[in-house]
Parts: structure tokens; C-alpha cells; sequence
């Protein structure tokens, strides 16, 4: 079965707006991904100076606790 024109030129117009939607759509993902992305490396550089400091914190209580309990061996 053949088409008519208006419905070819009708389908190649709607083709085309799909892959302008689909095109967007894309590239809204794709920017909300970076900005994920940038949130979650900014997370991350909080976290590992959290965890440093922390670990910096229990390793002088740890030399606290066993100088204290140095003295009172000695």
C-alpha cells in the first residue's frame, strides 16, 4: 500500500520532532548526571578529610590511653 504525500511528509515530520524529544531528553540526562556527578565528588572530598580527622582523633586518644596506662604500670 502506498501512502499519500501529506501522510509521508506527515511521518518524516513526526519522526523528526521524536528525535528532537528523544535528543532533549538526553541531554537533560546527561546534564543531570554531571551535576550528580559534581555533588557526589564534593561528598566524597568531605568525607575523606572527615575520616582523616577522625582517624587522627582516635589515634591520640588511643596514645592517651596507653600513656596513661604506661604510668600506671611504671
Amino acid at each position: 500500500m502506498q501512502s499519500s504525500p501529506e501522510v509521508r511528509k506527515a511521518i518524516t515530520t513526526e519522526r523528526m520532532n521524536f528525535n528532537v524529544r528523544v535528543n532533549s531528553l538526553r541531554l537533560s540526562c546527561l546534564y543531570q548526571l554531571e551535576e550528580i556527578n559534581y555533588y557526589c565528588d564534593q561528598v566524597f572530598t568531605c568525607l575523606d578529610d572527615w575520616v582523616v580527622e577522625a582517624v587522627k582523633r582516635d589515634n591520640k586518644s588511643c596514645q592517651r590511653i596507653i600513656k596513661y596506662l604506661k604510668q600506671q604500670i611504671d
